[in-house]
């Protein structure tokens, strides 16, 4: 039986930054269900709307499916793991976080996030590492891409986790990895607290917290491993 992958991305990308993954694993036949965030949408999208779609997908997969999210997107997954019945989890063969920080930190993470509509959430940008000054200067990225970026950023920080979800039970049945760039600008002490989960494996990758653009081809044997595809 074939494995799935459902692939979230981070806040503010399109799922296109994803296109050598994708590629990589469609090429070797693995189907890739897409996660589209502001980016992606002409209208604004709401969380329950992203979330829907997520529960949707396994709801109507006939096999087994892999999580893969990056920063923002991992975040989405532990949200989407709130709303799945039992046997829906079972559906679920494995979890890759990537540069996304554990369940116990996201409150603390989103007060660190500044005010979407001020200047220190540019300079909070450029510090994360894909963005620029010279990006802020472009009237199409001010005008069209920027808002987008700030419309997934205030979807993070109005997101709430149950406080009485035990997902070390959830992390304990389900094969789950954490990826983190070596160089990770912001994040380094909360991507480490998941050593405070049990069965949670951690890789470090060479560069910093958009590693997946230059390690496609290690991050695709990690969704292999955690599925069915590979013994």
């Amino acid at each position: 039986m074939a494995t799935n992958l459902m692939l979230v991305p981070c806040a503010g990308c399109s799922v296109i930054n994803f296109s050598e993954l994708i590629k990589k694993l469609t090429d070797e036949d693995i189907v890739v269900s897409l996660i589209k965030l502001s980016v992606d949408y002409a209208e604004a999208i709401q969380l329950d709307e992203i979330i829907a779609e997520m529960v949707d997908i396994i709801r109507h997969s006939s096999e087994k499916i892999v999580l893969f999210g990056h920063s923002m997107g991992g975040i989405l997954i532990l949200k989407l793991l709130e709303c799945l019945s039992p046997n829906e989890l079972n559906q679920i063969s494995g979890i890759v976080f990537s540069s996304s920080v554990p369940p116990h930190t996201v409150e603390t993470l989103q007060r660190k996030i500044p005010n979407v509509n001020s200047d220190s959430f540019q300079e909070y940008l450029i510090e994360l590492g894909n963005l620029n000054k010279a990006h802020f200067e472009d009237e199409f990225f001010k005008e069209y891409l920027f808002e987008r970026i700030k419309r997934d950023f205030s979807i993070l920080k109005e997101l709430e986790l149950q406080a009485d979800i035990d997902y070390n039970e959830i992390f304990k049945k389900i094969p789950t990895l954490v990826i983190k760039g070596e160089e990770e600008p912001m994040h380094e002490e909360f991507l480490l607290q998941w050593l405070d989960y049990e069965n949670i494996d951690m890789k470090t990758l060479s560069g910093d917290h958009f590693h997946y653009k230059q390690n496609t081809e290690k991050i695709a044997l990690e969704i292999k491993k955690r599925g069915v595809l590979i013994d």
